[in-house]
């Protein structure tokens, strides 16, 4: 049976390190830990799963931190989690089914992002789990991407990502220290598309509608300039349509919404946006077209997350606000039968 490190980076993690190293140890054969200066238990916790622990200064580089601890590995896969990730419960079975006598290097897993109290999620599917010591490796300072895989499969695992899911005080100090480095990164490299795509989704998890917007923008210029091929122009475009939407610009917010169903006509977040900009006009057939196409995506997405391959949703778990929506256009129109 082939063998499975787990390896992580992390920072005064104390909060989230136990859960995450609990729904995973089943499933792995070796934990690596590499800690870039720790002052709380993160150190202790790691301890107490049998983690090898290595420690280096952080260097403001992520992925560079991020070989180092796949560099330690000597399983012959490599499951990476953040701290503040968890593997679903009963992963053991997947993650085995998975790497058994595969022709794949790497698989997708889906992760399902929390916000505001779990409110609100977002679902894409990311490469967690990939052969050792075949040259796939991460890049990147901010968002660091794997590359170098070759064939990629799809494992049926899902993994709950909780760092976003915290209190004002701490989502502030996570974008100042994300946004820095993505305009330090821009500085560097000032036509590259996904440091100013990183930057927008900074702006709009702050609720900086204007900025989002302006930087959202940039990035859709460097997009076409670039004559790019990058699935994530099409959450690029959500996030702008979004700004626009809540700046009340709802023809801008109409625009950007389009040109991505235009790329892609299943583009969920895109009908989501459509349906918003409806109801703001009280234009109720519109709504229902949007709707209906929503209604009937969401639960085929959920049920088969392979479907999303490249795209970010942030509004699969939404139908709720769009029902809302509904019964208010139905009771303005005096449909309250209906409703």
């Amino acid at each position: 049976m082939p063998t499975v490190s787990l390896c992580l980076i992390v920072k005064n993690e104390e909060k989230y390190l136990a859960p995450c190293l609990a729904s995973a140890r089943a499933g792995v054969d070796e934990i690596i830990v590499v800690d870039t200066g720790s002052t709380d238990r993160t150190l202790e916790i790691a301890a107490e799963f049998g983690a090898r622990i290595f420690q280096h200064p952080w260097e403001k580089h992520f992925s560079k931190h991020r070989n180092q601890s796949i560099g330690y590995a000597q399983g012959d896969w490599i499951l990476w989690l953040d701290a503040d990730e968890a593997l679903q419960p009963g992963a053991e079975p997947i993650l085995r089914e998975a790497i058994r006598n595969t022709a794949c290097d790497s698989f997708m897993t889906t992760m399902i992002c929390y916000f505001d109290n779990r409110t609100r999620t977002s679902w894409n599917n990311t490469l967690k789990l990939f052969k050792n010591r075949q040259g796939i490796h991460f890049q990147g300072a901010v968002h660091n991407q794997v590359v170098g895989f070759k064939n990629a499969g799809f494992c049926p695992l899902k993994i709950f990502h909780y760092g976003y899911d915290q209190d004002r005080k701490s989502i502030q100090k996570k974008f100042e220290r994300t946004s820095l480095l993505l305009q330090n990164a821009i500085r560097e490299e000032p036509e590259n598309f996904r440091h100013y795509h990183d930057l927008a989704v900074s702006f709009s998890s702050m609720n900086r509608f204007a900025k989002t917007l302006s930087v959202g923008l940039k990035a859709v210029e460097c997009y076409r300039a670039n004559q790019e091929h990058d699935p994530n122009i099409l959450w690029t475009y959500f996030v702008v349509a979004s700004a626009a939407f809540n700046l009340g610009r709802l023809d801008q917010a109409q625009a950007y919404a389009e040109q991505a169903l235009r790329l892609n006509p299943e583009h969920l977040d895109s009908h989501f946006v459509l349906a918003s900009v409806c109801a703001a006009r009280k234009d109720r057939p519109g709504f229902e077209s949007s709707y209906r196409i929503f209604s009937n995506l969401a639960p085929e997405y959920r049920a088969h997350p392979e479907r999303l391959a490249g795209l970010v949703l942030n509004k699969l778990d939404e139908q709720w606000r769009l029902d809302l929506e509904y019964a208010a256009l139905l009771l303005a129109d005096h449909l309250k039968a209906e409703a």
